[in-house]
């Protein structure tokens, strides 16, 4: 299981640092082996309780992650189907939630995704984005 989401956005915010940033940077490599560790990161996306700049880099490094290490050359999830469903439940409310620079990150995330699943394996995308739709809320 990957590190708890405290220790995992502690090491996100060293990636700010030159100081830190190597450290930090290989110690997120070893993070992102474990299990759950996408699930982490979008847990520090989608918590207001942290700094602006944490909840961003948390968005690039699941961004990132995803862009990698979603499915292989064959197509086939390189991630385990309950971590995909959840991401997939998550990812579009998550991204109409937070402030645009970590949606268009996030915005990015569900192209990267949609290359690979749509239609056959995110069949319910499109039903989900016009759901959201609102004519009230201006982030939508």
């Amino acid at each position: 299981m990957a590190a708890d989401m405290g220790t995992i956005a502690q090491l996100l915010d060293a990636t700010l640092d030159p100081s830190q940033h190597k450290k930090a940077e290989s110690a997120l490599k070893q993070e992102q082996v474990k299990p759950q560790y996408s699930i982490q990161l979008l847990n520090i996306v989608a918590s207001e309780a942290l700094p602006p700049k944490t909840r961003l880099a948390a968005s690039l490094a699941f961004k990132n992650f995803i862009r990698n290490n979603y499915v292989n050359a064959e197509g086939d999830y390189k991630l385990p189907a309950d971590e995909v469903k959840t991401i997939k439940q998550q990812l579009i409310g998550l991204m109409i939630a937070c402030p645009p620079s970590i949606q268009s990150q996030l915005g990015e995330t569900i192209s990267i995704i949609a290359d690979s699943d749509f239609w056959q394996r995110w069949d319910t995308l499109t039903q989900e984005l016009v759901d959201r739709f609102s004519n009230t809320d201006p982030k939508v």
